[in-house]
This record gives structure tokens, sequence and C-alpha cells, in this order.
């Protein structure tokens, strides 16, 4: 959970609740910055959360910490960390500070440190494979107008692949169907896209 170390002070930090009801501090410990959007690793060893926004970025910076409190460290600009089914690797994006260039998307890997550039993208999230992610990248259509496709491909290089307009990608947990969300219906589809219904109007599904 999120929340004030001080009533004095807006600045937020990530807690732990225990069972007894106990609250645990775990970012804040080494430096003054704070956090928030805490977000477990699968093993539930460690957190990703944002800092407030520092440097050129428009948004704030990428983090990970122990869930001990221990071992905090910043490691890039960016926003909407989605740790890999295996714990190994996180993704986020990024808008360019200034002009109106598309965001650019990053890998992270936990290990070592080491920040990757993997292209042009918005919003990714992990396949249920780990090897590929889904995220909105904007295409030309006729007449110059511009808008927001769907996208997947693979975080180790090669090309992206389309596969709709205006549409939101959400894997169940096993891997065997998707979730769509295009204009305000939300359909369920066979996770190679293949024989989507429409199931229900409204936004933002969760498995």
């Amino acid at each position: 959970m999120v929340r004030q170390v001080d009533a004095a002070d807006p600045t937020t930090q990530v807690f732990i609740v225990e069972a007894d009801g106990i609250f645990r501090q775990v970012t804040g410990l080494s430096n003054a910055l704070g956090a928030s959007f805490p977000a477990w690793s699968p093993d539930g060893t460690q957190l990703a959360f944002n800092n407030p926004k520092v440097g050129s970025g428009m948004f704030g910076q990428v983090g990970i910490v122990n869930a001990d409190g221990t071992g905090e460290r910043n490691l890039g600009e960016g926003r909407d960390h989605q740790w890999s089914p295996d714990g190994s690797r996180i993704v986020y994006w990024e808008s360019d500070p200034v002009g109106d260039e598309e965001t650019s998307m990053f890998l992270l890997d936990v290990t070592t440190g080491e920040v990757r550039d993997i292209g042009f993208g918005a919003m990714p999230r992990w396949l249920p494979d780990g090897q590929r992610i889904s995220f909105i990248r904007t295409i030309e259509l006729d007449g110059g107008a511009i808008a927001p496709a769907l996208h997947v491909m693979s975080v180790d290089g090669g090309e992206a692949e389309m596969i709709a307009q205006d549409t939101t990608a959400y894997w169940s947990p096993d891997g065997s169907s998707v979730l769509l969300e295009h204009e305000g219906v939300i359909s369920l589809a066979a996770a190679d896209f293949s024989n989507p219904r429409e199931i229900v109007n409204g936004f933002a599904p969760v498995w």
C-alpha cells in the first residue's frame, strides 16, 4: 500500500501491512524520494514502484526494492512497470520529454540493472510465454490520419505484428485466452485472437 510517512509531508512511501496489522515501511529508508504504484514480483520477494518525477522525463523513475526494505534502487525514467512471468525482467514506457515523438518502451534486466530500449510503443504488457509483449503503437491510415493499434512482438528482437486498431489486450494467466477491449466493448477470444465473441460493455477488465 501507499501512504504518507508524516502528515505534514505530502511525500508518499510504500508500506506492507503485516498479518497482525502492523505497517512496515519498505521504500524511502535509504533516500528521501517518495514512492507509489507498488507491484509485487511473481515470487513475492521484491516490489517495483515509481518515484516522483526527476530529470527531463515526463514521468517518474522506475525503482525496485526488496520486500524487507533493503536494496532500493532507481533504474530509469518511465511508468507502468510490468514484471515478466518469471520475475527476471520488467518492461515499462516513457514519453519523449520534448516534442511530439512516439513514446519509447524499455526492458530492464532485474539482476544486472541493464536497461534496453526496445522501440516505440506504449502500455506494454507481457504475454504469458514471457518472451513477447503486446503494446500500443500509432499507425497512419489512408488520408494521413493517425490511430492507435494493438501490436505484438518479441522483446528479444523481430518485427512487430499489428493485431487490431483501437484495441487493448488482456491475456488470461494460463495463456489460453485473451480479453479484447474495443470502443467500450469487451470480447473474449483464443490466445491467437481467433473466434472473438462480445461478452459485455465496459473497460479495463481484470482476470
